[in-house]
């Protein structure tokens, strides 16, 4: 059996080791958003049919982790809006394979031997959102493929995009 004192080193120690659990989990979880022309983060976006806007798709590359490749998927309402995929200026990664499906899917890649260093926020793509026909959807963004390494990868959480298209 244990004493007292052993008791409390135990639990002490536990909870020295659930708390770094805890840090180490929250710093890891990273997020991809979308950004208007003055960088400022959005959730929404209202575009009046005829009308161009350009965003940014960024992410969150957690501490001490390498981003050297990435691929994305962003999905969208093809009756609604038009889209068109654009390298961002002096990011450090530029796509280097972009594809827009008819079905609302824009696959996007990007590779770069040496990579940016967390922690760290790189900048994706920029997209440019034309509006064709009325209504509202979401713009969703799924990461396959962020990391290192096929072994280390820390796939961004997506945040959604609301568009309205007046």
């Amino acid at each position: 059996m244990l004493n007292n004192n052993s008791m409390r080193i135990m639990t002490f120690t536990i909870i020295i080791v659930l708390v770094a659990i805890v840090a180490y989990a929250q710093d890891n979880n990273n997020l991809a958003y979308w950004t208007d022309s003055a960088n400022k983060k959005i959730n929404n976006l209202e575009i009046e049919k005829g009308q161009s806007i350009l965003v940014r798709l960024k992410a969150e590359i957690p501490q001490n982790k390498i981003l050297k490749a990435y691929s994305v998927i962003i999905y969208f309402d093809n009756s609604k809006i038009s889209v068109e995929a654009n390298a961002t200026p002096n990011s450090r990664i530029v796509p280097s394979n972009v594809s827009i499906e008819d079905s609302g899917a824009i696959i996007i890649n990007g590779f770069d031997v040496k990579g940016i260093t967390g922690k760290s926020t790189a900048s994706i793509t920029d997209i440019t959102i034309t509006g064709k026909e009325t209504g509202d959807f979401p713009c969703s963004i799924l990461f396959t493929a962020f990391g290192e390494k096929s072994d280390d990868q820390f796939l961004p959480k997506g945040d959604y995009l609301t568009i309205l298209v007046k």
